[in-house]
């Protein structure tokens, strides 16, 4: 408990001093150093997610040490990965800041899908009020005003409700749940970070990965399934027909958030020529 406690407190104090030194010098060396500090975050959420899991159900994790270690590297590499290019391509260090904090929520919520296939509300209140508080900041510099503020949130109303309705009627076609509700409290959360436009990006490219996801996952089933039944009993098992869609949404985030307004100018460009 301790030395997580210290090694939470070495990470949050080396990010502090990064950000105080750097402050708006964006420069490769200083996205490196970002970098860095996101990757000994993402560690530390999985090791958290982890020990909160155990804790919760008060079981052993079913997951080996290799996965474990596993599952800690690809968190580390997500996020310090997101956290350098985030240092790039933003010029305001505090949406830098507003942005980093919601990475870290991501993360953990993408954690949490991926093991449990639920997105829990506390992760998706901690985004919200973290955009609040960064709205509720730029309102008081003068930034921005309450109109923008009110289209922006009316739009992330709409969208999510045009969003549940499209869900719905899905999942009425299929005859089963088309996207569950955690997805969809999610993505609206995002119309509200990244505005419509670049929302319609972020749900295809959210599609498009979860697609990839499901795939892999489907394929490596099928080969450990077939592995564990030499006599070709192939039969689906009850948790191939789920797979976890937030660390898509996650990842599809941090994309539009790097290059998403340079794929809707394109986009635009091309219609209007």
């Amino acid at each position: 408990m301790w030395r997580g406690l210290f090694f939470f407190a070495t990470g949050c104090e080396l990010w502090y001093s990064v950000y105080m030194i750097t402050v708006l010098q964006h420069t490769p060396f200083v996205a490196l150093v970002h970098g860095v500090c996101g990757a000994l975050v993402g560690m530390l959420l999985s090791r958290a997610e982890l020990r909160l899991e155990t804790r919760g159900v008060g079981l052993q994790s079913s997951c080996g040490r290799s996965c474990q270690i596993g599952r800690c590297a690809v968190a580390a590499c997500g996020t310090g990965i997101a956290f350098f290019c985030l240092c790039l391509c933003t010029d305001s260090l505090l949406e830098l800041v507003e942005l980093e904090a919601f990475c870290c929520v991501l993360l953990f919520l993408s954690l949490v899908d991926a093991r449990r296939r639920i997105i829990p509300n506390a992760c998706i209140g901690a985004g919200a009020a973290i955009r609040l508080c960064y709205l509720v900041v730029m309102l008081a510099r003068g930034s921005v005003t309450w109109s923008e503020v009110g289209f922006y949130t009316l739009g992330a109303l709409a969208g999510g409700a045009a969003l549940l309705m499209s869900v719905l009627a899905a999942g009425r076609l299929l005859g089963q749940e088309a996207m569950g509700a955690g997805d969809i409290k999610l993505l609206t959360l995002l119309a509200w970070y990244v505005g419509w436009q670049q929302w319609l990006l972020l749900i295809v490219s959210s599609c498009l990965l979860g697609l990839a996801t499901f795939a892999l996952m489907r394929m490596q089933a099928f080969l450990g399934h077939a592995r564990a039944s030499p006599a070709g009993n192939h039969g689906a098992t009850a948790t191939d027909a789920t797979f976890p869609f937030g660390p898509a949404i996650a990842v599809a985030f941090v994309i539009t958030v790097v290059c998403g307004q340079q794929a809707v100018d394109w986009y635009a460009a091309m219609l209007a020529g």
